[in-house]
């Protein structure tokens, strides 16, 4: 659960465009309420510094890291609560997308 803020998944999967990583990302609303958010693979996109690429299709069995980011330019406080992270193989309509239910990553300053 969390602010209603969007937010996005970013999965490395050690390809570079260049010198640079490049990044598979798709974006989501964290709700205020405990839910499990499915994300299609082909919703991911490539991406290097922010830029889109041209890379092959993301393949979720070669990430190697997982990464959360806000990315709205609003300041103050945030609230992501995620339980866990995972790839849904089971329901064939969803099947190979990405799970999240959203855990606490508010800064304790």
């Amino acid at each position: 659960r969390g602010d209603g803020r969007r937010y996005e998944v970013d999965v490395q999967t050690g390809e570079r465009a260049g010198f640079f990583p490049v990044a598979y990302r798709a974006a989501f609303e964290a709700p205020a309420e405990w839910t499990v958010i499915r994300l299609p693979v082909d919703a991911f996109a490539a991406t290097a510094r922010g830029e889109p690429v041209a890379a092959r299709p993301f393949d979720p069995a070669r990430a190697r890291t997982v990464g959360l980011y806000i990315f709205d330019g609003e300041s103050g406080p945030l609230r992501l609560e995620v339980d866990w992270i995972g790839l849904d193989m089971g329901e064939a309509e969803w099947a190979s997308t990405l799970r999240v239910r959203l855990f606490d990553c508010s800064p304790h300053l």
